[in-house]
């Protein structure tokens, strides 16, 4: 007798995560592909094994040939599914892109075999048989079944092991090896109590994993706009074989920072929802992404003039929503017809980038990329490599710059900047690789090689004796968007034994866009014991009332102003100083190149100094060198400033 205890809350679980799933938009990437058929075979393994054990129990009323197909169609499926979740593995870790012809003859062997032992059972009955007293195990049934299987599951948990450096997260790792765990526990559990029909659950559970933290549809969805993200475009144009087969066209806000500045983040977020809602009514036939910063792409078969045409036609009229008017202008980039050769992840690469430099203008200037872009293109990826070679081969280095007292002359803390290395050992300049490591996301994994190095240097030295209060690093405002940060943070901190308070972060200006959310991300980052420093201000797009709303504790002004003012002082500069110093901020100066400069931003109230002036960034071994120098001269001015004191 089977026990049908659990088989038939798997069923309805797998049910409403199927309704789930299809009630979602849905974008045709190859993980979302091979899960849609884990759910379909899981439903039908589910399916007949529900039958087939019923009609197994009640065989006198079920003729021979009935009960052969139901059995046989279990057994087929039963593998099917084992087949499939190490389908799935191979995606995830990008295994499949590799795997050749002759490779993929061999994996599909074991389930080759099974399915004709399955399907040959029905004359010589090796995995099951029917008689006159109903349904019965073959001899070979167990050897051929669980055979099968383990290797499936096995392969895939070694797959996992060994390309664990694919996953950008231990997390994701760690749920990758999961559902495989589950699933193994399953095989196991099916046969030593095989009357139980619990491998069904176990996949289940495992379906649950995958969909919970890989494959839900929300994943790759704006919440903003209701269209697909940026990560669901990256996915998507990886996998298109032909880029000249799709048109590529993407349009941007005009100067966007100021628009959510004017209006504010709540009605601009309305019109967003309002410009997502006109995209998928008006383009069914093709993609819709928002890409941020009201930048949005449009991929599929088009005619793109038309498209460029619709576009501006809606724009010329105001955004509505009940009460709500946007007026919005916007520029469109495409790209020539007679650009062929470059690949899919290029075209839409240089649309956005080519969208940064338009969505600052007010004209509604539109532009076609052409081959001459390609040129630059070359140049682009030549940095890319570069970036993965130094991530792959541990050749990103922290070099750190001298914050310096301005009352004392001492350093009292540094800034860690990022600095990579070719593989022939040449640096790369970071005006080179950090646009191209923002535009492609890899952006993330260098700040946290930068912020376990920090780790690594405060761990090493002595800061007390060093006089070094904290060291700052940089998070870019994409860094800034992710919901783990804290945990990200806390968990290099935690293994390298650093307190938090020994590390202050530096955001730009770029990161305030959206305010709420910042201060939701600042808050959750300060009860945590972390600092946080407004870099570059007065470069971007940041107000009175912002910094009001967000707790840092220093505001580094940018260069830029620093120069302007030595250069020409005005009433401008002293009393931003004093209005941040009265609200509670210190005030670092960049940019400090010679003693005029020093003397300029000691004289308005600038509490730290950074600059050429005191040391350009420097290797950490240097760096230490150069901060016992600076603090030995400081401590000599003051031993002079007292005897000359003294004698007076």
């Amino acid at each position: 007798m089977f026990n049908y205890s659990y088989i038939i809350p798997s069923f309805l679980i797998l049910s409403v995560m199927l309704t789930h799933f299809f009630s979602l938009p849905r974008i045709s990437v190859r993980l979302n592909r091979v899960f849609l058929a884990i759910l379909t075979v899981e439903i039908l393994v589910i399916s007949f094994d529900l039958i087939s054990s019923y009609a197994d129990e009640n065989y006198t009323h079920y003729s021979v040939p009935l009960l052969q197909f139901l059995n046989m169609a279990f057994f087929v499926l039963f593998m099917a599914r084992a087949y499939l979740f190490y389908f799935y593995t191979e995606c995830l870790t990008t295994l499949d892109h590799v795997v050749t012809d002759k490779q993929r003859v061999m994996l599909l062997t074991p389930f080759a075999i099974f399915e004709f032992f399955t399907i040959s059972s029905l004359w010589n009955g090796w995995v099951f048989y029917i008689d006159e007293t109903g349904y019965h195990s073959g001899p070979y049934k167990n050897l051929i079944l669980y055979t099968g299987l383990f290797f499936y599951i096995f392969l895939s948990i070694a797959i996992v092991i060994m390309k664990k450096s694919v996953f950008p997260r231990k997390r994701m790792f760690l749920q990758a090896l999961a559902f495989n765990v589950v699933l193994l526990m399953g095989g196991v559990i099916r046969y030593l109590f095989p009357s139980y029909l619990l491998m069904d659950t176990f996949c289940v559970m495992a379906s649950l994993i995958i969909y919970l933290s890989m494959s839900n549809p929300e994943f790759l969805l704006d919440s903003k706009t209701g269209l697909f993200n940026q990560k669901a475009l990256a996915t998507y144009v990886s996998e298109v074989e032909d880029p000249n087969r799709l048109k590529y066209l993407g349009f941007t806000i005009h100067n966007y920072n100021e628009i959510v500045e004017m209006y504010g983040t709540e009605q601009m977020d309305r019109g967003l929802k309002q410009i997502g809602i006109y995209l998928k009514n008006s383009f069914k036939n093709a993609y819709c992404f928002y890409c941020r910063w009201g930048r949005f792409m449009i991929v599929g078969e088009f005619d793109d003039e038309i498209v460029r045409e619709q576009l501006h036609n809606h724009f010329i009229l105001p955004i509505r929503e009940k009460d709500m008017e946007l007026f919005l202008n916007i520029s469109v980039c495409g790209i020539s017809a007679q650009v062929k050769s470059p690949s899919a992840q290029w075209r839409v690469s240089e649309i956005l980038h080519k969208l940064d430099a338009l969505s600052v203008s007010y004209a509604s200037e539109d532009y076609l990329l052409t081959n001459d872009n390609f040129t630059e293109y070359s140049q682009d990826v030549a940095i890319r490599k570069n970036i993965e070679y130094a991530l792959d081969n541990d050749l990103i280095e922290i070099y750190l710059q001298p914050l310096v007292d301005a009352h004392t002359g001492r350093v009292v803390a540094a800034e860690a900047l990022a600095r990579i290395f070719n593989e022939n050992g040449q640096m790369v300049s970071p005006g080179d690789f950090i646009p191209v490591a923002e535009r492609n996301g890899r952006i993330n994994d260098i700040g946290e090689v930068v912020l376990s190095k920090t780790c690594d240097f405060i761990r090493a030295n002595d800061m007390e004796s060093l006089g070094l209060r904290w060291i700052n690093v940089n998070v870019s405002p994409t860094q800034m968007q992710k919901t783990d940060l804290g945990d990200i943070f806390d968990n290099c901190l935690a293994a390298k034994g650093v307190d938090p308070s020994m590390v202050h972060i530096e955001i730009t200006e770029e990161a305030m866009v959206d305010t709420g959310l910042l201060k939701r991300q600042l808050t959750s980052m300060i009860d945590r014991g972390y600092q946080f420093a407004l870099d570059d201000y007065g470069k971007g797009y940041s107000n009175i009332v912002r910094l009001k709303r967000c707790p840092f504790v220093n505001i580094k002004l940018d260069l830029e102003l620093v120069w302007d003012y030595c250069k020409e002082p005005d009433e401008i500069l002293p009393n931003m100083v004093s209005g941040f110093r009265n609200m509670g901020f210190t005030v670092t100066a960049e940019g400090v190149e010679n003693q005029e400069y020093v003397q300029a931003m000691r004289d308005i109230g600038v509490d730290y100094l950074q600059g050429y002036f005191y040391s350009k960034p420097l290797p950490t071994a240097q760096f230490v060198k150069r901060v016992i120098e600076l603090n030995k001269l400081a401590d000599g001015r003051v031993r002079e400033l007292k005897r000359v004191t003294n004698i007076s």
